[in-house]
């Protein structure tokens, strides 16, 4: 049965090869653009789910003059922001700077690409892992710094132990 249906199909592609062909590439065409879509509603739908409160969490984004989309907005917008919306709970910025931290050992300096300055009440919207530190208010103290990665902790605990002995 399923051999004849198939000898059906091939003599009917081979009969209309340019009917074959439109058929052919409109299904091709439809089928990657349906996963497309459905790739792009999934990262849609799976950014930042991994903190608790992911569901309350809204993202800021500014449109230049040229059409292109910024998260980039300016620092005063954190005061207005809970002045003009009244549900709002807690306001944080997050943004990226390139930096050289300098040792204390006189050594070459630390470049890091990705520093990322936050405001103080980043801790109360973000689900932070702590290692060691104050978890309830992390950023209280003025220059206080939040470390997320291990090569610092591995370089301060080597440093720790070379000068204890």
């Amino acid at each position: 049965m399923f051999q004849i249906f198939l000898k059906t199909i091939l003599r009917s592609m081979l009969k209309n090869k340019v009917h074959a062909l439109i058929n052919f590439t409109g299904l091709t065409l439809g089928l990657a653009l349906a996963l497309l879509i459905a790739a792009y509603i999934r990262f849609e739908t799976s950014y930042n789910t991994f903190h608790s409160q992911s569901d309350r969490l809204y993202r800021i984004t500014n449109i230049s003059s040229f059409g292109r989309m910024y998260a980039l907005t300016p620092p005063p917008i954190t005061v207005y922001i809970k002045e003009y919306f009244s549900g709002v709970e807690e306001v944080g910025r997050i943004y990226e700077r390139s930096v050289s931290i300098k040792t204390l050992d006189g050594k070459e300096p630390l470049e890091e690409e990705r520093i990322f300055f936050t405001d103080s009440t980043i801790h109360k919207m973000l689900s932070l892992e702590f290692a060691k530190g104050n978890s309830a208010n992390p950023l209280a103290e003025k220059f206080a710094v939040l470390i997320m990665a291990k090569k610092y902790f591995i370089e301060f605990k080597r440093s720790k132990k070379t000068q204890d002995t």
